[in-house]
């Protein structure tokens, strides 16, 4: 019998995001297979000077058939990476530099790193002025920033 991870493959991910109050800016706070779990994560970072809101983001993934056994649609996987493009804000790897709050905006969730890599590259227009600044993020399903954890 195969692995149910062989025959289904889940379609959101829920990022939850932590809102300045006072600056309106906002920073990525969570990435969450489920809404339990993202729930939990709001309630423990809602306070009087910050709020949170979550969004759903549909992952995308290779072309592949779906089974037809997979009526539902599961919950991704544990610490399942998922590659986040981001229109504005900062690179991962300058995350220590710029602090949290960037407020960035996430275009696109995928499953593969090439995948990602070639939407992104899609986006950018050079005809344009100013072509957007566009960023990839590969995180865990489970992500917890942990900075804003400790605020």
């Amino acid at each position: 019998m195969k692995d149910r991870k062989d025959r289904c493959w889940p379609e959101y991910i829920l990022v939850v995001y932590l809102v300045d109050n006072e600056t309106r800016e906002d920073a990525l706070a969570a990435v969450m297979p489920d809404s339990e779990s993202a729930k939990e994560v709001a309630a423990e970072l809602d306070t009087d000077e910050f709020t949170c809101w979550t969004e759903y983001i549909k992952i995308r993934r290779p072309k592949v058939r779906r089974p037809r056994r997979c009526r539902r649609t599961p919950k991704p996987e544990k610490d399942e990476t998922i590659h986040l493009v981001f229109r504005g804000g900062h690179a991962q790897s300058e995350y220590e530099k710029y602090g949290e709050f960037s407020s960035p905006e996430i275009m696109g969730a995928f499953s593969s790193l090439p995948e990602a890599e070639a939407y992104a590259e899609s986006l950018r227009d050079p005809s344009r002025l100013f072509p957007p600044t566009l960023h990839i993020w590969s995180v865990a399903t489970t992500y917890m920033n942990q900075r804003l954890r400790h605020r």
